[in-house]
């Protein structure tokens, strides 16, 4: 009886298979990449979403109202201010870390999973430090007013927001309104000024209810040069023009997110955008 020995492989053999396997490593990884960040894309929106639900459980449990984006400290019945985050947890429609006691803040949903993480700094200075993210046109970075009564939440998306004016303006007609004590304003949370509830949402398709970054003030939209307002993040995405645009997550009162290319806000000057978005309630006629 005779037995054939098995012949062991070539190097001509083994050249072939490192090849193989190096093609197929070389259309995975991109692949693989893509996966992640189209995951962290949805999670982001997913994040919005329950931010859109907690903001509606809000108005539902307070006659309709808003909630204001920010309270000055000093307003009657607010020593240390308010922020609408901090408000949010404190009344429990949302979950959040402490950013006085949890630094990183990893896991909250405040969190965009496509943000940098930066440490909070102290109570006298809790924005940012290594470089100026609020002018950031990609805003990276998650950020918090000074904290209100041991509480300091940071966020990575902010509400459609802007300052009130004595003198009613289109560009300060927004959804959430801050109650402030300078700029001409009564600061009086009583004021009707300050009033917003869920009855002046009439396109809520399209009314915008909070965008990715970290300034909630909508009317600051000077562009920077050559790029879109930076109060709209552009974190997603294959980043264009240098990096200062990309894509963003938008929410809408109706509860839905879309993402946008952030270069269609570059050009078009105070939010009035006639694409679907809308920043201010006077734009709905």
């Amino acid at each position: 009886m005779h037995h054939h020995r098995r012949q062991a492989f070539t190097v001509t053999e083994m050249l072939v298979a490192v090849m193989i396997i190096g093609v197929l490593i070389s259309l995975l990884v991109p692949a693989i990449s893509s996966f992640r960040a189209s995951s962290k894309t949805a999670q982001c929106a997913l994040n919005m979403q329950r931010l859109g639900q907690a903001i509606l459980a809000y108005a539902q449990d307070n006659d309709g109202n808003l909630p204001p984006v920010k309270i000055d400290a000093g307003v009657v019945g607010y020593p240390q201010g308010e922020f609408w985050a901090n408000l949010l947890v404190r009344a429990q429609y949302i979950a959040a870390p402490n950013a006085l006691q949890d630094a990183a803040s990893l896991k909250s949903m405040l969190r965009c999973p496509d943000g940098e993480s930066d440490p909070f700094n102290d109570e006298k200075d809790p924005w940012p430090q290594g470089g100026d993210s609020r002018r950031d046109p990609r805003n990276f970075r998650g950020t918090s007013p000074r904290p209100s009564a041991g509480l300091a939440v940071r966020t990575w998306y902010q509400l459609n927001a802007a300052p009130v004016k004595i003198k009613p303006h289109p560009d300060y007609d927004a959804p959430f309104v801050a109650i402030r004590r300078h700029g001409g304003e009564s600061g009086d949370p009583a004021d009707p000024a300050y009033k917003r509830t869920i009855g002046q949402i009439r396109k809520s398709a399209e009314v915008v209810m909070a965008t990715e970054g970290v300034v909630w003030n909508q009317g600051l939209t000077k562009p920077d040069p050559g790029g879109g307002p930076a109060v709209i993040a552009a974190r997603h995405g294959k980043p264009t023009r240098d990096g200062k645009d990309a894509q963003t997550n938008i929410l809408f009162f109706d509860g839905h997110v879309a993402r946008f290319d952030t270069l269609m806000f570059a050009a078009a000057p105070n939010m009035h955008f006639r694409t679907g978005t809308i920043f201010h309630l006077a734009d709905q006629e």
